[in-house]
């Protein structure tokens, strides 16, 4: 049996109601996410409940595992606090080596120039391309200056090494925006994807299901729901290549209620009627 709660079986939260965004603040992730000028920012993604699911499926499975070896069952407790405090555990890492909490730093990478979301055109919104050279790969670097066609970097003093790029990330910075403010978002990924450089542009909603990558692997499907109409929404991510896992749409509220009762209750049709009739059936 799995139990999945905000704050667990036990402690002194045992008793408190939790969403989403309340695992967030409690595991710490809010803490740690926006701006250092800003108030604490939830993550858009619902990473408290689909991270806790995510968490409570891998240890129903390994329970199952075990009960195949041992043939005992267990209790599973997911609480959703500790499943953010674990996604957080690499600031833990900053709390010990600066002595102080971990602090909101925005999209910037410490140390690590290029590290950060960069402006593209049109200037949109969402136009931008997060790049990410690594600080101690200098074979990446050096791709990434031939790439925007910046070799002059590569002799420059103010970019021998990860340590001078950081020392003036601001004016290396500015060189690469200017040449990202030039480009599309998705110009920009292209060009240095092929370079080996690793970029993503950020991608909205409409362009996450126009993806041209996502639909060329069959990622989003289409579903024709009852109320709502033909939907396009993303697959499943895990891909078994024995057991395809399809993509439904959700049933409406009691839309399965009389097969249910039909199989489980083996309940007849005028029986079912006369619980409807009754007003014991919506």
């Amino acid at each position: 049996m799995a139990r999945i709660k905000g704050f667990g079986l036990s402690g002194p939260y045992a008793e408190y109601k939790s969403f989403d965004m309340i695992a967030q603040a409690t595991g710490g992730v809010m803490s740690v996410t926006g701006f250092a000028d800003r108030e604490p920012v939830r993550c858009g993604a619902a990473i408290g409940d689909t991270g806790t699911g995510v968490h409570t499926a891998a240890a129903i499975m390994a329970a199952y595992i075990q009960r195949q070896r041992t043939g005992q069952g267990q209790l599973i407790e997911v609480a959703m606090q500790e499943v953010i405090a674990n996604f957080l555990r690499g600031r833990f890492v900053d709390h010990y080596r600066d002595g102080k909490p971990s602090e909101r730093r925005g999209n910037g990478l410490v140390g690590g120039v290029p590290g950060g979301a960069y402006p593209c055109a049109p200037g949109g919104p969402n136009d931008y391309a997060y790049i990410y050279v690594q600080t101690m790969n200098t074979d990446m670097w050096r791709d990434f200056a031939t790439a925007i066609g910046r070799e002059d970097l590569l002799t420059d003093p103010r970019c021998k090494d990860a340590a001078a790029r950081w020392e003036h990330r601001d004016a290396v910075n500015e060189i690469i925006s200017a040449w990202t403010r030039a480009r599309t978002k998705h110009e920009v990924m292209a060009t240095l994807g092929k370079a080996g450089v690793p970029c993503g542009a950020v991608l909205d909603t409409g362009e996450v299901l126009d993806d041209p990558h996502l639909n060329a692997r069959g990622q989003i499907h289409t579903i024709e729901h009852a109320t709502r109409g033909r939907l396009r929404l993303p697959g499943c991510p895990v891909h078994l290549s024995a057991s395809e896992a399809p993509t439904t749409p959700p049933p409406l509220a009691g839309e399965h209620t009389d097969d249910v009762l039909r199989e489980v209750l083996g309940l007849a049709a005028d029986e079912l009627a006369k619980l409807r009739a009754q007003r014991v059936l919506g």
